[in-house]
């Protein structure tokens, strides 16, 4: 993967454009954010395109920042920048760039430099002295493409499968039986792993509990079966103890190795979370939805500037006067080639590159744009709620650019509700309690969504200043709904809104039967297909006007 870190969008997009064909691209707009996608992601980047002159952090300061990360280190940047000097030159190389790029961007140019400087990442004059994992010894990541990428060019006779292994649940372990457990079990999995694959093997820890290894095929489910059996027998802790396996058959050698531990862990992701599933290996399907995504990548900048994100509206209701309360802004991507684009295709992709935020920028100002106009056309209107995604709450320009927004359309700031997800408190956990306070101060209303479908739901309410839970009924057993089992979560959790003073709204509500039920244990407001689908502005003013 190659991150590409430029404030300007036309940039970004170009070089997304160029990339695109033999890597995959993630796009952020300046220094911070480059090190927040890190964070995550370190281990998937094979180089990034540093541009000098960004607000927020800059490319010398982010620079100045790597110096003091081991793992950012290891990672080649090529700094670009429209104005080359000498010095600014020699600043950047004695700051630890591998290139310099001067603006405006020749493809060709640019593509050999990356592929030369990822090589060379792979080669062994790059690597230093330390090649291996301080706790397991086994070859770290750096160590690993070196070998790996020598055995792959000179074992022209051997066909080779790039694994990558995943203990299950592994932060569970760390968590309840404790680091230094954790640590035995990664060297129980070592010595199994050194155990089973010998000969014309390299195996490497690359972070955390991720292994990756380079074994001659074909490896064959009983031989797998046999692997997984192995970690079984007596674990180190008195914890249930698997692993999953991620595999890529090497067609093409000439791919960069890292694109091929990349696509073995794609195909391990597949299975996370299933149930007695070991293994998957990457294939066709994986590869076209990988294309997808590159070209999600690199047409999500057009998209915005094209107006191709509808904002559809679906309503909330006060179940008792069947009237319209409020409603929840949902983004649509309608494209003008492909039509109608799932959320679940480009969501979960635009929270990993960062570009949600963007999004999320402009779903905000359609809707104050829009509610202004209804406004002006002297309709009653209601609150819209909006997302505030995780991505959001790390930025530093959040509540200005809300308050802009709100003053710009001559609004007040409880038209404008916010909804943030159990999911955002657990990864943003002080940020959030923080960032959240203040929006509160300045007037918004605050919408916790999902309530209850994680681990922190009462702790959140406690630090968190919330003034409306959503509870989606989907994620109770639908088969039994009417149980009392089911009938006294529910009715704890509108007791416990009544307790804190706080608005209860049920989503997912889409039968009668479901409005029945929320009547008896005492929940007002509600909202779900029972009521009315998402629907685009012009339906949604029909609904308000009735």
């Amino acid at each position: 993967m190659i991150l590409v870190v430029d404030d300007n969008n036309i940039n970004r997009t170009l070089l997304t454009k160029i990339l695109s064909d033999e890597y995959r691209v993630a796009g952020v707009e300046n220094g911070q954010q480059a090190l927040d996608y890190l964070q995550d992601y370190c281990g998937e980047v094979s180089a990034i395109l540093l541009d000098l002159n960004m607000p927020v952090l800059n490319g010398y300061e982010f620079l100045e920042r790597r110096k003091h990360n081991k793992e950012l280190c290891n990672i080649p940047i090529i700094v670009q920048t429209t104005h080359s000097s000498l010095d600014a030159e020699i600043a950047c190389l004695e700051m630890g760039a591998t290139d310099f790029l001067t603006k405006p961007y020749s493809p060709k140019v640019i593509l050999r430099r990356l592929k030369n400087i990822i090589t060379l990442r792979e080669n062994e004059s790059f690597i230093t002295a330390v090649q291996h994992d301080s706790l397991t010894n086994l070859l770290n990541k750096e160590g690993f493409y070196v070998k790996a990428r020598k055995a792959i060019d000179e074992n022209l006779d051997i066909n080779y499968l790039i694994l990558c292994v995943d203990i299950v649940q592994f932060k569970v372990i760390n968590q309840f039986a404790g680091y230094q457990n954790g640590d035995k079990v990664l060297l129980f999995v070592t010595d199994i792993l050194n155990f089973l694959f010998k000969d014309d093997s390299i195996i490497a820890r690359f972070s955390g509990d991720r292994f990756q290894a380079l074994i001659p095929a074909p490896l064959d489910e009983a031989y797998l079966d046999e692997v997984i059996a192995k970690f079984k027998e007596n674990p180190p802790v008195n914890l249930p103890l698997s692993i999953q396996f991620g595999i890529y058959e090497i067609k093409d050698r000439t791919i960069p190795l890292a694109t091929m531990c990349d696509w073995s862990k794609m195909a391990l992701e597949t299975i996370k979370g299933r149930y007695k599933k070991y293994f998957s290996t990457f294939n066709d399907e994986m590869f076209d939805r990988l294309k997808k995504e590159q070209i999600i990548t690199s047409q999500m900048d057009d998209a915005i500037n094209e107006s191709q994100f509808i904002v559809y509206y679906q309503p909330k209701w006060d179940i008792a006067t069947n009237e319209i309360i409020g409603a929840e802004a949902l983004v649509r991507w309608i494209h003008p080639k492909y039509g109608f684009m799932s959320p679940g295709d480009f969501i979960p992709l635009f929270e990993k590159n960062g570009f949600i935020t963007k999004l999320d920028m402009y779903v905000w100002e359609e809707v104050c744009r829009q509610t202004k106009e209804w406004m002006d056309l002297g309709i009653q209107v209601v609150p819209i709620s909006v997302n505030v995604s995780r991505n959001d709450i790390y930025s530093e320009d959040l509540i200005s650019n809300l308050l802009e927004l709100i003053s710009k359309y001559d609004l007040n700031t409880d038209q404008l509700h916010l909804e943030i997800t159990e999911t955002a408190y657990a990864q943003t956990h002080n940020q959030l309690a923080q960032v959240i306070g203040n929006l509160s101060k300045e007037g918004f209303i605050i919408e916790m969504d999902d309530f209850g479908s994680g681990y922190s739901s009462l702790n959140m309410l406690s630090e968190v200043p919330v003034d409306i839970i959503k509870l989606d009924l989907l994620f109770l057993n639908k088969k039994s709904a009417d149980s009392k089992h089911n009938k006294s979560i529910l009715k704890l959790i509108v007791n416990i809104a009544q307790e804190l003073n706080l608005d209860l709204i049920a989503e997912g509500v889409e039968t009668l039967e479901d409005i029945n039920n929320l009547k008896e244990i005492g929940c007002k407001k509600a909202q779900g297909y029972y009521f009315a689908k998402p629907m685009n502005s012009k339906d949604f003013l029909k609904m308000l006007k009735g």
